[in-house]
């Protein structure tokens, strides 16, 4: 004899689920409790964990579950697991055992980051990452507090481009007599990492450079759907609102991953080393 669905009574189907998702509740509740020992921290619920608890404002909530767990404890972001630091552990964290720290998470969101090889947004800490992120330190601490010609250099670019930002106020102030600056502050500290990294800056009125640059709102609404799907990874694969904007999100890297490629190339075919002994 065939059981079909239309032999099955509704309350047994009812039943039927409600003991799976007992079962699956109990399972996790057991689970948080095998972990609770290691570090304390706030019960989290199953698929999204402790995320909904949070709000619009997780500093609050972290300095509530500071004053309850103490210094150090554990929430869960989705499935994922996160530890919180407070006070001086996170100066014993960073500093004292920065090396044990240095690692990043394996995020979703930091594949697509520089085509996921970025000294500050990678997932390894490899050879070659400690390699190019030592470069950047020297590289950084030269312009601060090295070489006092590289000082001069670092000064000259950022009093050029802020005369030019000035008088550009003062025109667009006579022409308009108020507009928005965030746009022209922005391209402003842009054209200043240009200068810096390229040789060059861009005059303001640049097309593609203001393309690139005036994606910065839009970078800065896509970013938060790529940490919900780093926590929820899951949420990349079927069609709802935060895959749409976390495809906006891989959109946008990939342009500016293929902007900052063309100025390396121009870079470059224009670049000449220095004569020896300067």
């Amino acid at each position: 004899m065939e059981l079909t669905a239309e032999h099955v009574h509704p309350a047994t189907l009812r039943a039927l689920l409600l003991s799976c998702v007992t079962l699956l509740f109990t399972l996790h509740l057991w689970r948080w409790l095998r972990q609770r020992s290691k570090l304390p921290g706030p019960f989290p619920w199953p698929i999204i964990g402790n995320a909904a608890q949070m709000g619009s404002e997780p500093h609050k909530y972290f300095v509530r579950l500071t004053k309850k767990y103490g210094d150090v404890f554990q929430i869960k972001l989705g499935s994922r697991p996160v530890v919180v630091l407070n006070g001086d552990s996170i100066r014993q964290a960073l500093v004292k055992q920065g090396f044990d720290f240095a690692g990043r998470p394996d995020f979703t969101s930091f594949q697509f980051v520089s085509d996921g090889n970025g000294v500050a947004f990678n997932t390894s800490s490899t050879d070659w990452w400690k390699v190019h992120r030592k470069i950047s330190q020297s590289t950084l601490r030269m312009f601060y507090q090295g070489n006092p010609e590289t000082k001069k250099t670092f000064e000259h670019h950022i009093l050029c481009e802020f005369k030019e930002l000035v008088q550009l106020f003062v025109d667009k102030s006579e022409e308009q007599r108020y507009f928005v600056p965030m746009t022209y502050l922005v391209v402003s500290t842009a054209n200043i990492m240009s200068a810096l990294c390229f040789g060059k800056r861009y005059v303001y009125e640049d097309e593609e450079f203001r393309q690139v640059v005036g994606r910065n709102d839009q970078f800065t609404k896509t970013v938060g759907a790529g940490s919900i799907v780093d926590v929820m990874p899951w949420l990349q694969y079927f069609p709802n609102p935060i895959k749409t904007i976390f495809d906006n999100f891989k959109k946008l890297n990939v342009e500016f991953n293929e902007f900052i490629r063309d100025k390396v190339e121009e870079h470059k075919k224009t670049w000449s080393p220095a004569p020896s002994g300067t």
